[in-house]
């Protein structure tokens, strides 16, 4: 199963997966790691403050504008309908974005787009505007739905993909408990209407966008190895004075080889064996 999903991934198990003996147990392996754990050290608390108030706005905004679909006017049964299938469009969409322009570029677009959305939606409506072009305002509101959507399926991955491996389990779960809390939060922030008739979709799209901001602090995972340790995890992000947000290095180097750089020559080797300089010449010729 394992060689089989490797396969699938276009990736290469190391046979000490499948040769590894018994694992002495250590006091490490013992620890058990708590919700604490995420927010003790600066970088990590950063991240996690970050990661959580995206999940708590992502699910205020996904709850309000689907609850809300008896305010655009119309037929209620046709915008409800909209507006949950635009969630498919905006899944499929999610998937190419997050593998070809990576995890922070895909959110912080989404959350901008969607609250820029929001935003506008209550000025395109009368008085604002007339009262033909109040289709306008039906159709915003899809339209922050949809970034919103989308914004949810990049930061569930992400969110996977910050966490080191020996807490990854726990910062996803404190991840959904907080897009719980917006969950109750949301029908509150409805409420707010009775005040002043925008200013939901006002609260809605300016906490989208203060949230993908906040994003572009978090550090891209597209394409580098994940932190396994706390250790790994809190250094995972850090700038550095030359290359910005670096990767984890890895350790695995492939050997220099005549076609890999073809400066290297061994000259011990040519005065050893005479037949080496003319074997080094035909690697280089046959790359």
């Amino acid at each position: 199963m394992i060689r089989r999903a490797a396969k699938v991934n276009g990736v290469k198990v190391p046979d000490e997966v499948f040769h590894a003996g018994k694992k002495q147990v250590t006091e490490n392996d013992k620890r058990q790691y708590t919700i604490f754990d995420i927010v003790r050290t600066p970088n990590m608390a950063k991240k996690s403050a970050i990661i959580f108030f995206n999940w708590f706005v992502v699910t205020v905004v996904w709850f309000g504008l689907a609850l809300n679909t008896q305010q655009l006017g119309g037929d209620n049964y046709l915008n409800f309908l909209i507006m949950n299938l635009v969630d498919f469009p905006a899944q499929i969409f999610s998937i190419f974005t997050v593998s070809y322009f990576g995890r922070r570029p895909s959110l912080t677009f989404f959350m901008l787009f969607g609250g820029a959305a929001c935003i506008v939606t209550p000025y395109l409506a009368p008085p604002f505007l007339p009262e033909y072009m109040h289709p306008l305002s039906v159709a915003l509101p899809m339209v922050g739905k949809f970034g919103n959507t989308a914004a949810f399926s990049v930061v569930y991955v992400w969110t996977a993909e910050l966490y080191p491996t020996v807490v990854r389990n726990v910062g996803v779960g404190a991840s959904s408990m907080w897009s719980r809390v917006g969950g109750i939060a949301s029908p509150f922030v409805m409420l707010s209407q009775t005040v002043w008739g925008p200013l939901p979709y006002l609260i809605f799209g300016g906490l989208s966008v203060l949230a993908g901001l906040a994003a572009m602090l978090l550090p891209e995972t597209r394409g580098v190895r994940l932190p396994d340790t706390l250790e790994e995890g809190e250094n995972f992000g850090k700038r550095t004075p030359y290359n910005g947000y670096a990767p984890i290095p890895t350790d695995e180097k492939e050997p220099p080889t005549a076609c890999s750089n073809q400066g290297l020559r061994n000259d011990v080797a040519v005065k050893e064996d005479p037949d080496a300089e003319s074997n080094y010449k035909t690697a280089i010729q046959r790359c």
